[in-house]
């Protein structure tokens, strides 16, 4: 019995020290400015835009890209309408995008359709012609200066730079909040956190620039896991590249208003996350040893791989203990009731403080009533723990690529 009380709390400190990490990412965007970049000369870039029978939303986006402060012939927009049933090709040629009709049925998901359209481009019009490309969702916007403050970066050196993603459906209901206040802190608290620490912030789904120079490197978008931009996030920071957090460069994405999409969404993800942790795991130990790619590993494994590894042993040990001392008698079941209750019950007030904290810091960015975003803080743990079961049913279960339905017909003129 002692044993088992010595040992949950060791690994109770060490998973804290890990969240303390956390707190300590997001405390500095209270004590640090964000880093300003100087005007840079327009490079020329392809902007590629995968779309599934995305009629709904696409024309928003093809209007915030024809609305940008950069000069129009200094970058290009291909739509790839893969394996479309709806005007999504005929709604972007209108607004003067490039589409590429893409029909494959084996090869479905972002990943292939982006590494179709990126070769087909190097093929018919040639290497050498964009500075980099940039990545979009079909129900995206973005603000005016999206293209011109990632320039800014790219200028300096910088090969990989996601923007400032932000949501415009928040208020939809507790499940597109959740949603925003989850990725407001993950996207955006913890990558601005990173810039701060030179540590390479993660890219996450939309919104972000790669160069040529490293897509040539990898020969396209050959990923092999669910989950494209965490795999790619991985790819670049275990070979000591980096990806750039740019925060005047915001994105505008939507969120599932549905949990059925929402589920199906998520377990995607988990199921691809878990493909890239156990794909690059020794990579990013033994990038820890390497001095380009050292802040940015150990910055993965204490916020994300080091959490996972400690609970998953901690567990292992309390059943392997703690089942035998129940079975003799030594360890009252009953007794145990009260302590996990309160710890339930502080693990529930602790993780309302997360997007609280989020509004906080991004308050100014919040296009939405404060109060409403508060009040809806007590859905947060219910949306964090649905991805317990998820987590678990994906390590066994074989989940492809699901597209999800984009309604939200929001343009860029109304949102900001």
């Amino acid at each position: 019995m002692q044993t088992l009380t010595i040992l949950n709390l060791i690994f109770s400190v060490l998973i804290a020290l890990c969240f303390l990490y956390h707190w300590v990412l997001v405390g500095l965007n209270f004590v640090k400015k964000q880093k300003k970049y100087p005007d840079a000369p327009p490079k020329k870039y392809a902007v590629l835009v995968p779309a599934r029978n995305e009629e709904n939303v696409i024309g928003h986006l093809l209007d915030s890209l024809n609305k940008q402060d950069y000069p129009k012939d200094m970058f290009d927009i291909y739509v790839i309408a893969d394996n479309c049933t709806d005007n999504t090709a005929d709604i972007a040629k209108e607004y003067g995008a490039k589409v590429y009709v893409r029909s494959n049925d084996k090869l479905v998901g972002k990943s292939h359709a982006l590494d179709e359209v990126l070769h087909h481009i190097w093929d018919t019009v040639g290497k050498g012609i964009y500075e980099g490309y940039f990545i979009f969702d079909a129900d995206n916007v973005v603000n005016k200066n999206f293209i011109k403050e990632i320039n800014k970066v790219i200028s300096t050196g910088e090969k990989v730079v996601i923007g400032y993603r932000n949501y415009k459906n928040k208020s939809s209901n507790w499940l597109s909040y959740c949603y925003a206040m989850f990725c407001l802190r993950e996207y955006v608290q913890i990558n601005r956190g990173r810039s701060h620490i030179n540590a390479s912030a993660t890219i996450y789904g939309t919104g972000f620039c790669i160069t040529e120079q490293i897509l040539l490197e990898y020969d396209g978008f050959n990923t092999t896991t669910l989950t494209e931009d965490c795999e790619m996030t991985f790819r670049l920071i275990t070979r000591g590249d980096k990806v750039a957090f740019c925060n005047d460069a915001m994105l505008y994405d939507e969120q599932p208003t549905k949990f059925r999409d929402s589920i199906k969404q998520r377990l995607r993800w988990v199921k691809g996350n878990i493909q890239c942790y156990f794909k690059y795991i020794f990579k990013l130990f033994a990038g820890c040893f390497k001095k380009k790619s050292a802040v940015s590993c150990i910055d993965q494994l204490i916020y994300i791989f080091l959490p996972l590894i400690f609970s998953a042993i901690s567990i292992i040990l309390n059943l392997a203990f703690g089942i035998p001392l129940m079975i003799s008698g030594e360890l009252n079941i009953v007794s145990l009731l009260l302590p996990a209750g309160i710890g339930l019950l502080i693990s529930y007030l602790y993780t309302m403080l997360l997007p609280l904290f989020a509004i906080i810091t991004e308050r100014k960015n919040i296009k939405d009533n404060i109060t409403k975003c508060v009040l809806n803080t007590v859905f947060y743990p219910i949306f964090l723990i649905t991805y317990v079961p998820l987590l678990i049913y994906a390590l066994f279960a074989k989940v492809t690529w699901y597209p999800t339905k984009h309604l939200e017909t929001v343009s860029i003129d109304e949102i900001e």
